[in-house]
């Protein structure tokens, strides 16, 4: 009776379970002809994995660059279980990034979705993204409608007091040797420091931490939240076995996303629970909780976008300072120049936002983006959620026919070295034609006027931050340029590529380099 009753259920069980699997294979070899039936060339996929194991062996940018050589301006590939076109071609650019953003208008789905990140502006999807954009632009596109000025103002001061008279809680990044009247700074840490002291005082109103302290906990919370690949075991499984994907999202969800993230958002739920009617709107926190008080923002979307400003602000806008300090090390020549532009114009970092111009300043910056983007692999657009089966795209006067599951992505390290577009690519010059000055990249009708700076993003849905950002680099970089001599340590060995560029590695989709960045500070007589 046992043994009938034991093989009625499991004979079934793996009738089912074989199906399912038969099922499953047919599913994924038709997904894997994807581009084949388009008639778009790319690297053949391995069945169970796609294209991933290429991304191991070589940095995103370098696969690409190879595709591109051997497959022309569009080719596919896959990343697990999604199907990605990367367009090199800048008429096709157009055409899906601006002209036709009604029908692209999403980022990248997440691999995982983590609340209450599933509920930013990084992650939100058509209608609802538009809503919540246009709700929190205010707070981002004139920074003077808030205390952001006053705040990245007091960080830069606060740095430049701490240069002047290093503490112990400064010892791992800051070496003051008075004997050589000189400087030593790790400036990617630093560079953290800084940017960490802004975002927590402007976005989440935390007045009363030491944010330059090296022990400080939001800091090293911080630090093990990006030390962490957004490519691990846990991503690629999903990738391979997406059925898998709801099960480890419970888990994460149920768990813990690591404690300076339960911190924060106990903080928050704190806030948003005693939101007081007459309190001034001066920070972003005080922003959000109003727009939250007038049932503009549910209460995971008042959260979620908060700590998106960590996210996307802390440790990209840090390696761009560190980036551009580097290349002004290198480069004393165009340093000296930058120098003798801001004493001509009478520079104060202590200036009021629409005081803050200067053009070879913002030159340096963009350059400096432009050859080391702290983002290489997010510029991705997905079809309206609208689009239920096919859309079409024009390239080289003829219809390409792609499933809407097919994501666009714009590859940004290879736009921003392709010597079609930049000449001497690897070469940092501030002066060459093309540099756009404005964090929101656009593409003309015209194609001599087209941007080719993508190191914000591009169109409608680039980085909302994008103002607050060339803010901190200008302040930080002017006051830092005008009060110091920023060398090369003679007696530090630096590990360069092939091309003379600084060698870097990708952690998730941020560039960040090697080795930290240590350089020499030599104060300028007043």
């Amino acid at each position: 009776m046992f043994s009938m009753t034991f093989y009625s259920i499991i004979i079934p069980a793996i009738v089912i379970l074989l199906f399912q699997f038969i099922l499953w294979i047919i599913h994924r070899h038709r997904f894997l002809q994807t581009f084949k039936r388009a008639g778009i060339k790319g690297p053949k996929p391995n069945f169970l994995t796609g294209n991933i194991k290429l991304f191991d062996t070589q940095f995103v940018f370098n696969s690409l660059d190879d595709w591109f050589e051997k497959y022309g301006d569009v080719c596919g590939y896959f990343k697990g279980d999604r199907a990605v076109l990367v367009i090199k071609d800048i008429d096709l650019i157009q055409q899906v990034f601006i002209d036709r953003f009604v029908e692209f208008p999403n980022r990248f789905k997440f691999m995982i979705n983590l609340k209450p990140f599933d509920s930013s502006v990084l992650a939100l999807r058509d209608l609802r993204w538009r809503q919540i954009r246009r709700i929190i632009s205010p707070a981002f596109n004139s920074l003077k409608t808030l205390n952001a000025n006053d705040i990245i103002l007091r960080s830069t001061q606060q740095l430049m007091s701490l240069l002047k008279e290093p503490s112990a809680n400064q010892s791992l990044y800051l070496m003051k040797e008075n004997e050589k009247n000189r400087i030593l700074i790790d400036i990617t840490r630093m560079s953290k420091h800084f940017t960490l002291d802004i975002i927590c005082r402007y976005a989440f109103d935390i007045q009363n931490e030491d944010f330059f302290d090296q022990n400080c906990p939001l800091f090293l919370g911080a630090e093990e939240i990006f030390s962490k690949s957004s490519d691990n075991f846990l991503i690629r499984l999903c990738l391979i076995v997406p059925w898998i994907k709801n099960m480890i999202e419970f888990i994460c969800n149920r768990i813990t996303l690591g404690r300076m993230i339960d911190q924060l958002v106990h903080y928050f739920n704190i806030k948003l629970a005693k939101i007081e009617q007459s309190e001034k709107t001066s920070t972003l926190l005080q922003f959000i909780l109003k727009q939250y008080k007038l049932k503009n923002l549910k209460r995971e979307e008042a959260i979620g976008n908060l700590l998106v400003i960590l996210l996307a602000g802390y440790e990209t806008t840090a390696n761009a300072i560190a980036f551009t300090l580097f290349n002004l090390a290198r480069n004393t020549e165009i340093q000296n120049y930058l120098r003798k532009s801001l004493d001509e114009s009478t520079w104060n970092f202590e200036q009021s936002e629409s005081q803050m111009k200067n053009e070879f300043l913002d030159r340096v910056i963009y350059e400096s983006m432009r050859l080391y983007p702290p983002v290489t692999d997010f510029v991705i657009r997905e079809p309206s959620d609208h689009i239920s089966e096919f859309y079409e795209l024009s390239f080289l006067n003829k219809q390409i026919k792609l499933d809407s599951h097919v994501a666009i992505q714009l590859p940004v390290w290879t736009l921003h070295h392709d010597p079609n577009l930049w000449p001497n690519p690897y070469k940092f010059d501030p002066s060459r034609d093309g540099l756009t000055c404005s964090p929101i990249s656009t593409l003309s009708t015209d194609k001599h006027q087209r941007s080719r700076f993508f190191a914000f993003g591009l169109g409608q849905r680039s980085c909302i931050g994008g103002n607050l950002a060339l803010a901190e680099l200008r302040s930080v970089i002017s006051a830092l340029v005008l009060q110091y001599k920023i060398n090369i340590i003679p007696e530090k060995n630096y590990e360069f590529d092939k091309n003379d560029m600084l060698k870097t590695m990708l952690i998730g989709e941020l560039m960040k380099p090697c080795e930290n960045i240590w350089l020499e500070f030599i104060p300028i007589e007043q």
